[in-house]
């Protein structure tokens, strides 16, 4: 017991522990905050300048405490107004579905499924089925022999009180790239053509030396059986030396945003079918993004006007950009003169 009136000697160096934690907290923060917005959104002639959504707006956190690393996002088709989201690398293979502003709804446990480096979940609709892809499609250091797509079909939660329950995959696929190993976070799906499209996350390059490699975008069939072996994803076209962790494919098919640690890019298709291969030849438009901790996670709305978005770290914020009146009548224009 300490006398009464002598000081506590832990106590001076407690303070100076915390005040030592929070300088690197904030040089750190800072640090990451330039290392986004004037490296990783790339050269200033890689898009056009034009934002098409407002600022960023923060409906919330994502109340659940499990969710520590969102990689993902997706809006549920099945209950309006919720999303699934889930953690990467070393977690257990769960989905966490969170309300309109980030309540807990529920946590659900993959059957018969690994999380080796879950990266990214689509939401889709086929044949008025409404079901979730989770990529297992993460290799920070590109050793992987295959990856793997669950397709789930999205349960109906008809009760608030439900929070959670086990989910059994309908179909679960491996695949390879037909370059060799690649490090992944960002998977969609294309209504337009019914195939997923995934996008390379290169190796970051420092210095004029060695330039930063573009990244590299593939198609990839959707199997209504399992194969008998692996699918391959086929290289369909390069896109700027940008660093993707995530991406999302309009509900009509038609603009493709594609997310890195600083902005997002989103590509248009200027008519209904064009490849996106072409698509993407042209200058995407940048899409401002709020300054976060380590954003891999975004997706489009069901009604296509907004975006969501997640970054890593416990009580998230869910952000949402809503696109501007005038874009959504110039596109309504130009579909109308294709």
């Amino acid at each position: 017991m300490h006398q009464r009136g002598r000081p506590d000697p832990a106590l001076p160096l407690m303070g100076k522990i915390l005040i030592t934690v929070f300088v690197i907290a904030a040089i750190s923060a800072g640090a990451l905050a330039w290392f986004q917005h004037r490296f990783l959104e790339g050269e200033p002639d890689i898009a056009l300048e034009h934002n098409p959504y407002r600022p960023a707006e923060v409906l919330g956190q994502l109340e659940n405490a499990r969710i520590t690393e969102s990689s993902g996002i997706a809006m549920s088709r099945t209950n309006p107004g919720l999303k699934w989201t889930h953690n990467d690398s070393g977690h257990s293979p769960d989905l966490f579905l969170v309300g309109p502003r980030g309540e807990d709804r529920g946590t659900f446990r993959l059957e018969r499924a690994r999380n080796v480096d879950w990266e990214d979940i689509a939401s889709i609709e086929i044949r008025g089925r409404h079901f979730l892809l989770v990529g297992d499609i993460g290799d920070n250091r590109r050793r992987r022999e295959h990856y793997t797509i669950y397709v789930v079909e999205e349960p109906k939660v008809r009760d608030e009180r439900i929070r959670g329950g086990r989910l059994e995959p309908i179909l679960a696929f491996d695949f390879v790239f037909e370059d060799g190993p690649r490090d992944c976070e960002s998977l969609a799906y294309d209504p337009v053509s019914g195939h997923l499209y995934l996008i390379d996350k290169p190796p970051l390059h420092f210095g004029a030396r060695r330039p930063q490699p573009p990244a590299q975008l593939y198609r990839l069939p959707l199997p209504e059986q399992p194969p008998d072996e692996p699918l391959t994803a086929r290289h369909v076209a390069d896109l700027p030396p940008i660093i993707p962790t995530a991406m999302d494919i309009s509900p009509d098919g038609q603009r493709m945003i594609v997310l890195t640690y600083g902005d997002a890019f989103e590509y248009h298709r200027r008519r209904k079918d064009e490849p996106w291969s072409e698509a993407v030849e042209r200058k995407p438009y940048r899409v401002s993004m709020p300054v976060r901790l380590q954003g891999e996670a975004i997706c489009y709305s069901l009604d296509g006007q907004a975006l969501l978005s997640t970054t890593e770290g416990r009580r998230s914020p869910l952000w949402r950009l809503q696109r501007r009146a005038e874009d959504e009548d110039a596109d309504d224009g130009e579909q109308k003169t294709e």
